[in-house]
């Protein structure tokens, strides 16, 4: 037997029968060594965050770093990079082989170009965290992610979640970001070169379903989000795409603008797009993490 489902049937022998050891193994390459550090400052109890290379550093003003503690005992890094009266938080699922220090820039780019304020933060085993020595795996990034949307209310850098948080998923990120948008209220949902599910981007087979992880397709149609933010969020979003070269795809089942200008984009946009649920945003780029 040859081909995708011979090699996985060997790792799934090679494994002790262990379909999500297969999968984590497939889908999870954290960068080793990361790209940052966490130093911690006796003197004023706090953390700060020190990038591997200079041609990583970038100063923010504001900025939070804290190690959280998740509901399954492990430990996560977070930076909060907040910008002064923003209306929104997006909480920035990053994708596969980067951690926060690689994605800082981006951060930082956000934060400035949209007026939010960006929470990223590495999954388990990744970045800050690889020294656990816990491997990372599909059910605890749901840990992780349902842990910085308790951070964000707790500290009350937000006071109306479905009103304020927006998920943003790139790539394997995409998981953990619509299981939250799933799960818990958010104001909205993005979804940067998003993944079907986990065996899908190697192949379509059903045969393969038992590897299966982050099952998007499914789950992104059980998301209901408020068209009032998302009408807001749109303009964000295409301030922020025009300046990266991004281009969006926007759930909007109700607004189809025939005038010139955005309006006439977003609703070509739609006609070329699958049927995406309303309140979500995908955008295409020709980069991924």
């Amino acid at each position: 037997m040859g081909g995708v489902i011979g090699q996985l049937s060997y790792l799934y022998c090679r494994s002790g029968c262990q379909a999500s050891v297969v999968a984590s193994a497939l889908t999870f390459h954290p960068p080793n060594p990361p790209f940052y550090k966490f130093v911690y400052d006796e003197a004023t109890s706090t953390y700060t965050l020190e990038f591997a290379t200079q041609a990583n550093a970038v100063k923010y003003d504001d900025l939070t770093v804290e190690l959280l503690r998740t509901s399954t005992h492990t430990t996560i890094p977070l930076v909060c990079l907040r910008h002064k009266g923003a209306k929104y938080t997006v909480i920035y699922s990053h994708g596969n082989a980067t951690d926060c220090g690689a994605m800082f820039f981006l951060y930082a780019m956000l934060a400035v170009a949209c007026k939010v304020n960006v929470v990223g933060y590495d999954y388990t085993g990744y970045g800050a965290s690889i020294d656990g020595g816990v491997a990372p795996t599909e059910k605890q990034t749901y840990k992780d992610i349902e842990c910085v949307y308790d951070w964000c209310v707790e500290t009350q850098l937000v006071k109306d979640p479905a009103k304020e948080i927006i998920a943003y998923g790139q790539s394997v990120g995409s998981g953990p970001s619509t299981y939250l948008a799933m799960k818990r209220p958010v104001a909205g949902l993005i979804l940067h070169s998003p993944i079907m599910s986990g065996i899908r981007v190697l192949t379509p087979s059903r045969l393969l379903a038992c590897f299966d992880i982050f099952p998007n397709i499914d789950r992104v149609r059980k998301v209901r989000l408020a068209w009032t933010a998302l009408s807001r969020l749109l303009l964000l979003i295409e301030h922020f795409t025009s300046a990266t070269g991004a281009g969006a795809r926007v759930g909007d089942p109700r607004r189809r603008g025939r005038g010139g200008g955005f309006r006439a984009r977003r609703a070509a946009a739609q006609r070329r797009a699958p049927r995406i649920p309303n309140g979500t945003i995908l955008l295409q780029s020709s980069y991924d993490m």
